[in-house]
């Protein structure tokens, strides 16, 4: 009854960076994961595979002379904002791809070392071909954290990168820790607390 109230949650430990490229601690992880959406999620109920950013996908093996190979389509929802109000494309998977691997980031190198090609047909289209086959090439792609391609294109070390002390030019109340999840991030005093704000754009909220 009455209005809406804050939500207080108690971390275990203190986060001990918001910069996604270089978080590795589940703590870290629990904050972050309210701001990114990734391509599949887990269906907590059976643990199967759950639509999310991409409402549906396609797996086949190519054959060829360098031997056969994975190929993943992703078919990707259309009514998806990013939190500062632009469009969520296939562009945007694509730029992230690219990104992750040209950096060998370590938390997700082991993810995208065998990726060979990427193509987006179009803006809801991306089609992912690896440079073997593997069981495991789907949940790999399916379940990186996908970042706004612009912001990406901005950035020029992403180990020193701090998103949640640069603010987002152009977007007042916003800094460059933005994704398209329930949650937008506000303030963090360390030490103390995160502070979050609903996602009115969340794509799972009725419009």
């Amino acid at each position: 009854s009455g209005g809406a109230r804050p939500l207080y949650w108690a971390l275990g430990d203190e986060p001990k960076t918001l910069n996604p490229f270089t978080a590795s601690t589940a703590t870290d992880w629990q904050v972050l994961g309210l701001l990114y959406d990734t391509l599949l999620a887990v269906n907590p109920n059976n643990l199967s595979d759950l639509p999310w950013l991409a409402r549906s996908w396609k797996v086949e093996t190519l054959t060829g002379a360098g031997g056969p190979r994975t190929r993943l389509t992703f078919f990707l929802r259309g009514d998806v904002l990013w939190q500062d109000g632009t469009r969520f494309t296939a562009k945007d998977v694509k730029a992230t791809l690219l990104f992750l691997k040209k950096n060998s980031i370590p938390r997700y190198v082991d993810a995208v070392r065998d990726i060979d090609s990427i193509s987006i047909p179009d803006d809801r289209t991306v089609v992912v071909t690896m440079k073997n086959v593997s069981y495991w090439h789907l949940h790999s792609i399916g379940g990186l954290p996908i970042f706004p391609g612009p912001l990406l294109a901005r950035i020029d070390d992403w180990r020193s990168w701090q998103p949640a002390r640069t603010p987002l030019p152009g977007k007042p109340g916003l800094t460059e820790l933005y994704g398209t999840g329930p949650f937008v991030f506000r303030e963090e005093k360390a030490g103390d607390f995160v502070r979050f704000t609903r996602n009115d754009r969340f794509w799972l909220i009725p419009r």
